[in-house]
């Protein structure tokens, strides 16, 4: 195995929210506060006033302060690891929960951290369902990495989330950046890895295609009979089973608070079976590139466009 990078998260997230979790109402903790709260969370994080001046409460947070916490299947309260391969985007890696770990930093604060190895040959099994005929098939992978998940542990319909996290790359002399603005990055060859913090519909879970399939980025509750075949959980359909609602669509749609690596990297939401365009800022063209956006030279109108303001948002469109 070669030494690789290291995702040094310095991970403190937490999700505010107007409306309390249910648990609330029935879980009680030892520290006072919410049962998905960090009793290291500082009282300054507990409410915040939102663009409208509304008041929101603090419903989770996690400062990782424990050092070598387990994230092993039921080990952990809030986060599983995954022990599988990525099987879509022709991803490159393997996850693995060893590659996940929180450690205590010099100063005191508490981190999780992703490793990211290359390892000679890694070689698993899995079934393909869309191989035809379907059957186990033998495949190998070349990086070991880790990613951890709150899917069907922790949920929240809406609010405001907030993380601290320090992007991989090589910091040695030989990365031409080291001598630049910390703010501008120049060169792609120093950052190989495409890191993630996103968040998806707890219908669906990542990396579990059977899950997603048809699932994924759905968010429609309206009946259109060219739409249907698409959304697996539709609201054409009258009986889905299952304990579903009749006539309610249903689906897994997808926020990325940040994603890729170098000059590659964009904050994004994913719905289907499109975004309504009242809530476009800029409208699409037909020559709109659909991976320039990604790139911090992209001269697509509306790309790399500087976080609008909420004022901005509101006389335009009322709302944000």
């Amino acid at each position: 195995m070669h030494s690789g990078l290291v995702l040094a998260v310095a991970f403190a997230l937490s999700a505010r929210s107007a409306r309390s979790e249910r648990a609330d109402s029935y879980i009680t903790s030892r520290s006072g506060l919410g049962p998905w709260i960090d009793a290291d969370t500082p009282e300054s994080a507990y409410n915040v006033t939102s663009s409208r001046g509304a008041t929101w409460t603090l419903v989770m947070s996690d400062e990782f302060n424990i050092p070598g916490r387990n994230f092993t299947a039921g080990a952990d309260h809030l986060w599983t690891g995954l022990e599988m391969p990525d099987g879509v985007n022709s991803a490159l890696e393997y996850y693995s929960i060893n590659m996940t770990d929180t450690v205590t930093e010099s100063d005191g604060r508490g981190v999780f951290r992703i490793k990211v190895m290359e390892e000679d040959n890694i070689t698993y099994t899995v079934w393909n369902t869309y191989a035809d005929p379907a059957g186990f098939e033998t495949h190998s992978m070349y990086y070991r990495a880790g990613m951890v998940q709150s899917w069907n542990k922790f949920c929240f319909q809406g609010g405001r989330m907030e993380v601290v996290a320090q992007l991989p790359g090589t910091t040695s002399s030989s990365n031409p950046d080291m001598g630049n603005d910390k703010n501008r990055v120049k060169t792609n060859g120093f950052y190989p890895t495409w890191p993630g913090i996103w968040l998806l519909g707890n219908l669906g879970r990542a990396l579990f295609s059977q899950t997603t399939s048809r699932m994924w980025p759905w968010s429609y509750n309206e009946c259109n009979e060219k739409l249907k075949s698409s959304q697996r959980i539709s609201a054409c359909d009258g009986s889905p089973g299952h304990g579903l609602n009749p006539h309610q669509g249903r689906g897994a749609p997808e926020i990325d608070l940040l994603e890729g690596g170098g000059v590659a990297i964009s904050t994004s939401i994913q719905l289907a079976p499109g975004m309504p365009d009242a809530f476009r800022i800029i409208a699409p063209t037909e020559d709109t590139s659909p991976y320039c956006v990604y790139s911090a030279g992209c001269t697509t109108v509306g790309a790399n466009f500087p976080e609008p303001g909420n004022s901005d948002c509101e006389r335009e469109k009322r709302h944000h």
